[in-house]
């Protein structure tokens, strides 16, 4: 808990510190667009377009008339709307369960998977799926069949510390990394399928992977981690990656 603290410390550092070089990026800009132009004897109108940071994609977004701020640390008050569904993995024979968080607008959205920790479900860190949600990403969170809420929640307290060290092995690795890529494919099927819900609603050319602690060790090999020199588990249709607290 304390290294998870930490980083999250230190990743709140790092987006504060690159707000405030947009900010000054920002400014710049805006005394640049607001110089008379000697050609013309012209001041530039309200109407004049202005440099935006934040957006989901990454790109500087522009609107016309007035800076929209953005404030990444900002308590949202919007509802955020969830689909809770399972897939069938026919490859693996394996079901998949899984919460998505959907942003505000239908338009084609990035997308953040996130991968839960040891006995964890697609119900844990909520806190994420709706910021990132409330901020115009579609967020998956996937739950692990295996690793996941099933290795302790039937057992005595004094059993389940062995549980978990029993779960946390190599073979629960290459199935959460294979849970993950069957996602993307799934999620690529629901991008394409007449009538679903989630048709037409996600940016797959920009994907975000993301996990806590055996969910960030997932996270790192998906992302193309190697390990002791061998091929790992990458996935090219990653674009990004943030684990969080691996272990």
């Amino acid at each position: 808990m304390r290294r998870l603290i930490v980083i999250a410390c230190c990743l709140l550092s790092a987006i504060v510190l690159v707000r405030n070089v947009k900010s000054q990026q920002l400014r710049e800009t805006s005394n640049t667009d607001h110089q008379v132009d000697s050609s013309t004897g012209d001041s530039p109108s309200k109407t004049d377009k202005k440099r935006i940071v934040g957006s989901p994609d990454g790109a500087d977004v522009f609107v016309s008339g007035h800076q929209a701020e953005y404030n990444p640390l900002k308590i949202t008050k919007d509802k955020i709307e969830t689909l809770d569904l399972t897939f069938r993995d026919t490859d693996r024979q394996r079901d998949v369960p899984l919460l998505i968080y959907l942003p505000k607008s239908n338009d084609p959205a990035a997308v953040i998977v996130h991968s839960h920790g040891l006995g964890g479900t697609r119900n844990t860190s909520t806190f994420l799926g709706k910021h990132w949600a409330a901020r115009g990403f579609l967020a998956v969170f996937v739950q692990h069949p295996g690793s996941d809420d099933s290795i302790w929640a039937d057992l005595p307290k004094w059993k389940r510390l062995r549980a978990f060290k029993t779960a946390a092995n190599a073979d629960n690795l290459k199935l959460r990394v294979g849970d993950v890529s069957a996602v993307i494919s799934q999620l690529e099927k629901w991008n394409e399928k007449d009538n679903h819900a989630l048709k037409g609603r996600m940016d797959l050319e920009h994907i975000g992977m993301s996990g806590h602690s055996f969910g960030a060790v997932t996270t790192q090999h998906i992302a193309g981690q190697v390990s002791f020199g061998r091929p790992t588990y990458a996935d090219e249709r990653i674009s990004a990656a943030i684990p969080m607290s691996p272990s």
